[in-house]
């Protein structure tokens, strides 16, 4: 069966393990998995037989843009396909079309947008100018979503930013709200969202799990590692424990990507 990880993080060798240990930090101190280089996760991955990684970074600052965007591009170009590359942007960036243009031009299909980490509302009237420009390219959004500690991605933003841009498919990570699932019931519905499983299964149990899955269809649930947090295998692990159909479980771990990637 074919598997697609749609949520992975890559780093600059040389500042691959600073990076990885922020993420750590921010999560108030988890332990990470792996060192943040597309190394470790190519040799990961076909040890767990994934064939293709989703694969971003996140610019804290808008003069980090472009450098995260040429290393994305160019992990991406050099990987033979097992890479798929999604752009940054920040949205204090003073040339958002322009940078849009030149990460489609290098071959990268959307962008990725981390509003917890960047300290924006994903529904910020600047953020929804990057969604504008997004939409008129027909550039795919990955967000990471949810959190119980603020309110910058949670389920009622990411909903508003649904609604004014239905054209644009939207990965909403972390089932879409990370710990504030029940709002993701309440907020999300009809709204044509894409997910993901990443970072969610040490924290949910599979009853949850699968109501989320039924919520939001397995044809539009993606799994995902969130490497460096997680080591694939053991997240194929967690995942292979729910109770899905095999055609279920083919959408989660490679359809629903193709659909999401398609034109």
């Amino acid at each position: 069966m074919k598997i697609t990880d749609a949520h992975a993080h890559i780093f600059p060798e040389a500042i691959a393990r600073k990076a990885a240990g922020a993420i750590g930090g921010f999560y108030d101190g988890v332990e990470m998995w792996g060192d943040g280089t597309k190394e470790v996760l190519l040799a990961n991955c076909e040890r767990a037989g994934v064939g293709r990684c989703f694969v971003h970074s996140v610019a804290t600052s808008p003069k980090q843009v472009r450098h995260i965007n040429d290393f994305i591009a160019q992990s991406a170009a050099g990987s033979g396909g097992r890479l798929v590359g999604f752009a940054t942007m920040h949205p204090d960036f003073p040339d958002i079309a322009g940078e849009l243009d030149r990460a489609l031009e290098m071959g990268l299909v959307g962008v990725k947008l981390h509003p917890d980490m960047q300290l924006f509302a994903i529904d910020d009237p600047r953020a929804m100018r990057i969604y504008e420009e997004m939409a008129k390219r027909r550039m795919r959004l990955v967000a990471h979503t949810g959190d119980s500690r603020y309110d910058f991605s949670n389920p009622g933003r990411t909903a508003h930013v649904l609604r004014s841009f239905p054209e644009m498919k939207v990965q909403c990570a972390h089932f879409g709200g990370y710990s504030v699932w029940e709002e993701v019931f309440e907020q999300l519905e009809g709204l044509g969202a894409y997910t993901d499983t990443s970072s969610s299964f040490f924290c949910l149990d599979n009853d949850r799990a699968m109501r989320l899955i039924r919520f939001f269809g397995p044809e539009k649930c993606m799994f995902g590692s969130d490497y460096p947090m997680w080591d694939v295998r053991d997240e194929l692990r967690r995942f292979d424990t729910l109770p899905l159909t095999e055609a279920e479980r083919a959408l989660i771990l490679n359809g629903a990507a193709d659909l999401f990637l398609a034109e």
